[in-house]
């Protein structure tokens, strides 16, 4: 067998109309341990177990939506999540796991563009540089500005080169009915990510059908607000291990993430490692600031 004859598949893209695809795979190399891209095998490995768990993937990390707190007097919700890495610990490939949570607002931007009352300046300032969440696709956009002259009948050509306006598109392909046409567009500017795939162009968002993410000013100057957050959000020790137990538990007791992680290492499926740490004596008189 020819192990550097290229071998060719025929896919499709998942939008409306799919094309065919060609995929070429030709092997140009192994990649060993101390590789730049070895950990980075492993960190796309992981990645896959979390969307085999189900988790949404907002921003760099995984959050689970089914284990989200509410916060009904404060209109928030906390998405419990993890930060994974891949990295080499002494002699040996180590998974380490943080637990995190992702604040998200129970009103759309919508609300707060009314809560304004027309003030174009207190709204900018309010979403413009911030971040939102769309409730269709659970995708995070930066608020980079917002389009007052246009509306969701504004018409844009797609990849097929037909014209279809806002409003369409969304009940067509998310099954999202816009119940206020006059209402502004957000408008976000391409990631390098987006740009690499062919989106030159600004992606219009319509404000009702996207949540803000984190805390306002208004939250993060309330006392009782912060209060109540840190019960969540700071963990003691303790409770932090419990939550990373399980999501480990979890791990182990998904068919199809052990049948991925069964083709490595099985140590990547322990639950913690027991390490001598190092410490270090300072005396008062080592301390100075530069």
């Amino acid at each position: 067998m020819n192990y550097f004859k290229a071998l060719e598949y025929t896919s499709a893209l998942a939008v409306d109309n799919p094309q065919p695809v060609k995929i070429k795979l030709r092997l140009t190399g192994t990649v060993e341990k101390g590789d730049p891209q070895y950990l980075q095998f492993y960190n796309i490995i992981v990645r896959q177990c979390f969307q085999i768990l189900t988790f949404d993937e907002l921003g760099r990390y995984f959050y689970d939506k089914e284990a989200a707190i509410r916060l009904d007097n404060l209109r928030l919700e906390l998405w419990p999540g993890y930060i994974t890495s891949m990295r080499n610990h002494e002699n040996q490939l180590l998974l380490c796991v943080e637990v995190t949570n992702k604040v998200l607002r129970q009103d759309h931007c919508l609300e707060i563009i009314r809560g304004h009352n027309g003030n174009r300046g207190a709204v900018e300032a309010e979403l413009v540089g911030n971040i939102v969440m769309t409730h269709y696709n659970r995708k995070t956009y930066r608020v980079d500005s917002i389009d007052w002259i246009n509306n969701p009948s504004y018409e844009f050509e797609q990849d097929q080169g037909n014209k279809t306006t806002l409003a369409s598109y969304y009940f067509t392909r998310y099954q999202k009915t816009v119940r206020d046409m006059r209402q502004p567009l957000l408008v976000s500017r391409p990631k390098a990510r987006d740009v690499h795939r062919g989106q030159q162009q600004p992606i219009m968002l319509i404000p009702e059908f996207c949540s803000m993410t984190g805390l306002s000013d208004s939250h993060r100057n309330n006392f009782k607000t912060m209060k109540q957050l840190a019960e969540y959000t700071q963990q003691a020790p303790g409770k932090r291990v419990r939550n990373i137990t399980h999501f480990m538990q979890r791990v182990q007791d998904e068919p199809q993430v052990c049948s991925v992680l069964s083709r490595f290492p099985s140590g990547i499926l322990r639950l913690f490692l027991l390490t001598r740490c190092k410490y270090f004596c300072l005396r008062v008189s080592d301390l100075y600031v530069a």
